[in-house]
């Protein structure tokens, strides 16, 4: 039976919000299909909004000031993307840093962090600055 990424993404999202309950958020799930976020979450009187993708090959966000927390749900583990300030928020969690880069647009890049606080993507380009 063929699942529609749609479904599939969908089902990821379920996923997450059900760990997020267990480790003592409230879950709020967007009911558009094309909101800025998939999911916002509350916890000590901090608000967040949590993107959920399926799996990161390479994925930058283009729009990454419309979400706090890149949570990556692949092979039935999730990973968060979180900015340090609220890392302690997630513990029990797997959990990387996002990247200290910023985007075009001036946001932060939402990729997790590979090395030297950038994601991969970031790291590469740094790398090809400093060699030419």
């Amino acid at each position: 039976m063929d699942i529609s990424p749609g479904d599939l993404g969908a089902s990821y999202e379920l996923f997450v919000a059900a760990e997020l309950i267990q480790k003592g958020f409230d879950v709020f799930r967007n009911l558009s299909p094309n909101g800025p976020s998939d999911l916002v979450v509350y916890k000590d009187d901090i608000l967040l909004r949590v993107q959920v993708k399926g799996r990161a090959k390479g994925f930058v966000p283009r729009y990454p000031k419309t979400f706090d927390v890149l949570a990556i749900h692949h092979g039935g583990v999730t990973t968060y993307a979180v900015p340090r300030a609220i890392e302690h928020l997630f513990s029990g969690c797997k959990t990387k840093r996002r990247c200290g880069a910023l985007t075009d647009d001036n946001g932060q890049c939402a990729c997790a962090v590979y090395k030297a606080n950038l994601c991969i993507l970031h790291h590469l380009a740094s790398e090809r600055r400093k060699a030419a």
